[in-house]
């Protein structure tokens, strides 16, 4: 199993052909995951054959230039199938390539303006330059985790002596609200993570539009780069969460990491997320298997 994760900011002449094409190529190359066409760019998920993604990216390109776009920046990240866990249960089964507003769903939210959205997003900084202002834990550096609460849960960066904002998101909508509660204020560096980058490029720019006056990095690539690199012996601690059914993965050709996470019915260490969700607000909740089948 291979997997292909990507972005791309950018405007296309015509969103719903090149919705269209995507999705006949897709279909043709028998791809599975899904991808988020939206005004503002493209994010996406994909599995199959390692040869059928990269003729995906071949045509990607083609396209693209079509509407006027280059794909050449692009970050094609790839993935595989975590072996602690049965290969049939992590693999894509369906393809879906929607239409939508935003390659992130942000300014829904209260608060959040257009020139929020167009303001230039932090200073890219690659693993390295982010393992080492961790390492050096100079005092004013803050974390800060753009993902939701649930994703957190089963995996983050940790540091002696870096303060950690833990913004508590249960959706990346409720982000300028945490941000706007001063939680920054104090802050001479700020390091922004997510999974690949695509949402610290909205987090980032929302900051700047707002006068944020400390150092603003965001981690070029994510925890994904970041655990190439760095395996199981850098800052990240457990697994990191993706929106596929892999769910969570450790570190690529290493073994399982420590578990970060915790049942949240009796305590016992886990990260493997089931079908357990709260029943108001539908997020994913940690059960353990004793647990769940304790009904």
């Amino acid at each position: 199993l291979r997997v292909l994760l990507f972005y791309k900011y950018a405007r296309w002449r015509d969103r719903d052909a090149f919705r269209a094409a995507q999705e006949a190529t897709c279909s043709a190359l028998q791809l599975c995951g899904r991808l988020r066409i939206a005004e503002d760019g493209i994010n996406g998920t994909l599995g199959g054959p390692r040869r059928a993604l990269e003729a995906y990216i071949q045509e990607t390109r083609r396209q693209a230039a079509g509407q006027g776009v280059s794909v050449d920046d692009v970050d094609w990240k790839w993935g595989a199938a975590d072996p602690a866990r049965p290969l049939e249960l992590q693999k894509l089964r369906t393809l879906s390539v929607k239409a939508c507003r935003e390659v992130v769903a942000f300014s829904d939210c209260g608060g959040v303006d257009q020139q929020a959205i167009g303001a230039p997003p932090a200073r890219k900084v690659d693993a390295a330059e982010f393992h080492s202002v961790l390492e050096s834990g100079a005092a004013g550096v803050v974390l800060v985790d753009v993902r939701n609460v649930y994703e957190r849960r089963v995996g983050r960066f940790e540091a002696p002596g870096v303060r950690d904002a833990d913004l508590k998101l249960r959706q990346f909508s409720d982000l300028p609200r945490a941000l706007d509660d001063g939680a920054l204020d104090s802050a001479k560096t700020i390091l922004m993570y997510c999974t690949g980058g695509v949402r610290c490029e909205r987090a980032s720019a929302y900051l700047r539009s707002r006068g944020v006056a400390g150092d603003l990095c965001q981690l070029n690539g994510g925890i994904h780069r970041y655990q190439e690199r760095y395996g199981n012996g850098g800052f990240f601690r457990g697994r990191c969460y993706v929106f596929d059914p892999r769910m969570a993965v450790g570190a690529p050709g290493e073994a399982s990491p420590p578990i970060v996470g915790a049942c949240r019915r009796c305590g016992r260490a886990w990260d493997a997320y089931g079908d357990e969700r709260c029943d108001r607000c539908r997020m994913r909740l940690l059960v353990c298997d004793s647990c769940d089948g304790d009904g």
